[in-house]
């Protein structure tokens, strides 16, 4: 299984929120920042998008955009129009078709991914604020796929509907994130998608996921990547912002998590599924990296899973 499946297995299910704006006339919309990964599609009509109090763009009907930094934004039919507060006009969380001066001019699709798990979260926080995807670009085609599909649960609701979007919204995911490792790795901020895209790094990452257990040393995966050790060291900083040993050490945490989480092993098998002969130095490094011994992290998982 390549990293990008792992990392995506390990995410737990969170909320999706799915919703489109049916509007008409001039309209011009501010929203806070957004929690987790939003998608949006221009299925009708053209409108502009601004990041925070940054330029505004163009979006034609087919092209798409993803959001994934918190930050606000305005949508807008008229960039000259002074923004009001998106949500004393549209509930928050709102599901469902939002109608907005009786509509028919511009339809915008958008869905919500919450991450559940913060170091998930972290790992894949490094994203570009906003990637706009133009509707007749290759890249683009996956996208208009599951958006245009999304469209269609939304506007004409069926039985099993939530079930699909749940799903649509991961698929969206899965090609967001390809969508990102095409890229060259300058292109992309320092962290884990940059450290994947950059292929004798990815090969050392893919090793890692592949034998956590296995007492790695920098030579060994300088060695795989081809690299002198002081050379791999640097670079691996560089892109991923943490020293390789620090990121298997993040990756068996996460490992560890999933596994608490999901089954009944006791801890010292735990500890042993990861790597670590002894149950003191899991315990100790799980603590320091997720912020609580994993006893506590099962209790409070199950706990939340169970609400």
């Amino acid at each position: 299984m390549d990293p990008l499946c792992e990392v995506l297995n390990l995410m737990h299910p969170g909320i999706t929120r799915s919703a489109a704006l049916d509007a008409a006339g001039p309209w011009s919309l501010r929203f806070p920042p957004a929690q987790g990964i939003k998608f949006c599609s221009v299925e009708r009509g053209v409108c502009w998008i601004a990041m925070a109090d940054g330029p505004y763009q163009r979006l034609e009907s087919g092209d798409c955009f993803v959001l994934s930094k918190g930050w606000a934004f305005v949508v807008s039919n008229d960039p000259t129009l002074t923004p009001v507060d998106a949500y004393s006009l549209i509930t928050p969380g709102h599901q469902g078709v939002k109608t907005l001066n009786g509509g028919g001019d511009e339809l915008i699709v958008s869905c919500q991914l919450l991450l559940d798990d913060d170091l998930v979260e972290r790992l894949l926080d490094p994203l570009p604020a906003m990637v706009r995807v133009e509707g007749g670009s290759e890249q683009g085609a996956a996208l208009r796929s599951s958006l245009t599909r999304l469209t269609d649960e939304l506007v004409q609701p069926k039985a099993g509907g939530a079930l699909v979007i749940e799903h649509l919204v991961r698929l969206l995911l899965v090609d967001t994130l390809r969508l990102f490792l095409q890229r060259r790795p300058p292109e992309l901020p320092q962290g884990w998608l940059q450290a994947l895209s950059d292929a004798p790094l990815g090969l050392t990452i893919q090793a890692m996921h592949e034998r956590p257990t296995h007492a790695w040393t920098v030579a060994q995966l300088a060695a795989l990547a081809g690299m002198s050790r002081a050379v791999f060291a640097r670079r691996f900083k560089a892109a991923m912002g943490l020293a390789p040993i620090e990121y298997l050490g993040r990756w068996r945490m996460l490992r560890a998590a999933s596994l608490l989480r999901s089954g009944n092993l006791s801890i010292a098998r735990v500890a042993e599924r990861v790597g670590y002969s002894s149950e003191y130095a899991f315990i100790t490094a799980f603590t320091r990296v997720m912020g609580c011994p994993p006893g506590r992290y099962r209790r409070q998982a199950k706990h939340a899973d169970a609400l």
